[in-house]
């Protein structure tokens, strides 16, 4: 172990306790100075209501923060108790949001069966119906409906993914679009796999940018039911009233009335199973997740 290491080992537990760990040193010949990441390791319980059984599994969570030393090892830099805890709940929350877009995206085409997401979606949905139909979409048919500003948001996002294209005074089906076009056999089959791109390639978009709070408020149920499976690596049996802790945790304060609504809205679309009183996972979107490389350490930026 290096005379740098040691000393900020030293320096960490007499300054932060057990809050932080000092990773290994490295030198800048630049400016002649040392730089030690402090990192913390988390355990993380997840308890399966049905059986009680405990598993714990570690989160890693890099580069909070840093102490420097110069090239004779003096102390240049450390950050405070407060900055390790600020930075600490911000690698929580990038930790969060990773998870958040994971399950999404594993669980698109699941999410894509729920009727409140065609509901909430409902422009994607009328857009995607008409040009199933009648193939293009001129700016008068636009131009008729009411709030026609909400449906231009919409031409702008399936632009992006090439769900549609513009060309000669007209939209029709992009290149993207061409292809969910024909591996659909129904129209219902077409909307469905339409919703399902936008949500697994766009969804941030959806929660940041057009700000569709009731669609978020589902994905976040979802979500903390599916963080369970995530950090204990296998399917959970959980009752509601511990996924609701787990959202108000994650999400801030909800009714549970509303929670509970959400949860059976994505049991009717089988993105998860609830036979009373457990949720357990879709194993579909298990296999999803799995297929994902999700790191178990966070680096914030």
């Amino acid at each position: 172990m290096s005379e740098i290491l040691k000393k900020a080992k030293r320096h960490a537990i007499d300054h932060y306790g057990n809050l932080v760990y000092p990773m290994d040193p490295r030198y800048d010949p630049t400016f002649e100075r040392y730089t030690v990441n402090l990192g913390v390791r988390m355990p993380r319980l997840v308890i399966n209501d049905a059986t009680n059984a405990r598993i714990i599994n570690t989160l890693t969570l890099e580069k909070l923060c840093q102490i420097t030393y110069n090239k004779n090892g003096n102390l240049q830099t450390q950050p405070t108790k407060h900055e390790c805890l600020q930075a600490l709940n911000d690698a929580l929350n990038i930790w969060n949001q990773r998870i958040n877009r994971i399950v999404t995206r594993a669980a698109s085409n699941q999410l894509a069966q729920v009727p409140a997401v065609h509901h909430f979606l409902n422009p994607a949905v009328v857009i995607a119906n008409w040009l199933y139909h009648h193939n293009t979409l001129t700016e008068d048919n636009l131009e008729d409906l009411t709030r026609t500003e909400k449906y231009w948001d919409y031409i702008d996002l399936l632009k992006s993914l090439k769900v549609i294209a513009y060309g000669d005074d007209k939209f029709g089906l992009g290149k993207i679009g061409q292809g969910i076009r024909e591996k659909s056999k129904t129209k219902d089959e077409f909307i469905r796999n339409t919703l399902s791109l936008i949500l697994s390639e766009r969804y941030s978009y959806i929660e940041e940018v057009m700000h569709i709070r009731v669609l978020s408020a589902l994905i976040h149920t979802n979500t903390a039911y599916y963080k369970f499976c995530i950090e204990a690596n296998q399917n959970i049996e959980k009752r509601p009233e511990s996924i609701h802790r787990e959202y108000e945790k994650i999400y801030g304060r909800r009714s549970y009335l509303e929670f509970f609504n959400s949860l059976m809205e994505l049991s009717r679309g089988n993105v998860i199973h609830y036979l009373e009183p457990y949720v357990t996972a879709n194993e579909q979107i298990l296999e999803n997740i799995n297929a994902i490389e999700i790191p178990q350490n966070v680096s914030p930026p």
